[in-house]
């Protein structure tokens, strides 16, 4: 079984944009208001076949002249959280409670953990040659 959600994200201001990968690295490392990030870990290892965070754009979807979805143009896109997992048909109830537990109660407050993703991320961009590109304020 499968389970994609994906949650609109245009109330997401243009300024908070560059948060979103910080976003859903907190989601999938940081743990839950239950279990620490070790403990939600190996849940969601021995529940189910994975259950991880992302982001994405899409083409904004219309209406077309029969009314049914169509896809729309290519100057109208539209971000979305999305939140992909699997698992056996027997384990199905632990992937969604998994999801559940994983957007609504993750422990978002831990500054010093989120202060070492952040210099981790900047560590990357200037492996990778992209420091010019973002600064991210420590």
């Amino acid at each position: 079984m499968y389970l994609d959600v994906a949650l609109e994200l245009r109330r997401l201001s243009l300024d908070d944009l560059p948060l979103l990968p910080l976003l859903t690295r907190m989601l999938s490392e940081l743990g839950t208001a239950t279990s620490d990030e070790t403990a939600f870990s190996r849940r969601i290892g021995s529940q189910t076949g994975g259950l991880r965070v992302s982001y994405t754009t899409m083409r904004k979807p219309l209406l077309g002249p029969n009314g049914l979805a169509a896809v729309g143009s290519a100057d109208e896109v539209q971000g979305y959280l999305m939140l992909r997992g699997k698992a056996v048909v027997s384990k199905c109830g632990n992937l969604f409670d998994l999801a559940t537990e994983m957007l609504t109660s993750t422990n978002l407050n831990q500054p010093e953990r989120v202060k070492e993703m952040l210099k981790e991320s900047k560590v990357g961009f200037h492996r990778d040659g992209l420091s010019e590109c973002l600064s991210l304020p420590l």
